[in-house]
């Protein structure tokens, strides 16, 4: 069926003081359950996806009428997210709408695969298809805005920023090693719609929600840090020289604990890294940062691997971080 919220959920929506009240915390509700229900507690810091959505939909409606301002999902994203980034560009000017065309008639609706989200002026849904046969699709009312084949779409998030319902998706083509992309779908308080794909970066995909924008930190593309803010109805984009401060601890983990241990396997019968044969979800990280990151010392690991081969065994963690990770 249809993804909707338990009947349980929606009774807190009805004990506020007017039907209007009501409708609004029942719609807030569905929406925010429709994503949450998707996490894990331990992201509601514990608490059920009900109880979350039920205590949100009540503060956002019952001080503020039927159009949630977002302060709570602004509080909750940012508390998953955490802090310490901050932005400051120039307020951007409006954007227009980008062109959609109508929603065709035959478009894919099976229950399992749909999720609507309330928002202003109508519903956004996403249709959730697979890789082969079944496309997948967001629409906004009639409005088609975007259909995707041969991947599989994703909802990352939902937010409620500066007035407008923000959409963060995600689309992969599955396979192994492969990376998500992402990409933003915002909707008005005048039902105007933007869209936007998010660059491409390696190893990092954050973002936190404060003082109306959404501030998104994208990793590494071709030796530059790539940051984007979303604020006023648009994206912007900034990409800046990476500095030269060595590879991340999490990226030197990756190398030692899982590659590693495929170049020392007593298995490996040829020690030339090309022949060595490492699994394909390892190898697609290692070539994205050999293009990517100025801090990988591609030769470098390389020469340790063939040496890991040669004597069935690992270097220390701390030998290895000196030889590949660490700057020279």
């Amino acid at each position: 069926m249809r993804r909707t919220l338990l009947a349980g959920c929606l009774a807190a929506a009805f004990a506020l003081p007017t039907s209007g009240h009501a409708d609004c915390a029942g719609d807030r509700i569905r929406s925010c359950y429709a994503v949450e229900s998707k996490k894990p507690a331990a992201s509601r810091g514990g608490m059920s996806a009900s109880e979350f959505c039920a205590a949100a939909a009540i503060a956002n409606c019952y001080s503020g009428g039927s159009d949630v301002t977002g302060r709570e999902g602004q509080a909750a994203e940012r508390d998953r997210a955490g802090a310490g980034i901050r932005f400051a560009p120039p307020t951007p000017p409006p954007v227009a709408a980008p062109t959609v065309r109508k929603a065709p008639a035959a478009l894919p609706s099976d229950p399992r695969r749909l999720t609507e989200i309330v928002v202003s002026k109508g519903k956004l849904k996403i249709f959730e298809g697979d890789t082969d046969k079944i496309k997948s699709y967001i629409q906004y009312n009639d409005n088609l805005i975007e259909e995707f084949s041969g991947v599989y779409l994703g909802i990352t998030a939902i937010i409620f920023v500066g007035g407008d319902t923000v959409l963060i998706y995600s689309t992969n083509a599955g396979g192994s090693g492969t990376s998500d992309a992402y990409g933003l779908v915002s909707i008005n308080s005048n039902g105007n719609i933007y869209q936007a794909e998010l660059p491409y970066g390696t190893g990092r995909f954050e973002y936190v929600v404060a003082n109306n924008r959404i501030a998104f930190e994208l990793g590494v593309d071709a030796g530059k840090e790539v940051r984007a803010i979303y604020a006023n109805g648009r994206l912007d984009v900034t990409r800046t020289a990476a500095p030269k401060t060595g590879l991340k601890a999490e990226d030197c983990n990756f190398l030692y604990n899982d590659v590693l241990a495929q170049c020392s396997d007593a298995r490996q019968t040829t020690c030339a890294y090309d022949d060595i044969g490492i699994a394909m979800a390892y190898q697609r990280p290692i070539n994205m940062m050999a293009a990517d990151d100025p801090n990988f010392r591609e030769a470098d690991f390389r020469a340790a691997c063939e040496k890991s081969c040669k004597s069935k065994s690992k270097p220390s963690l701390a030998a290895f971080r000196k030889a590949v990770c660490l700057p020279k």
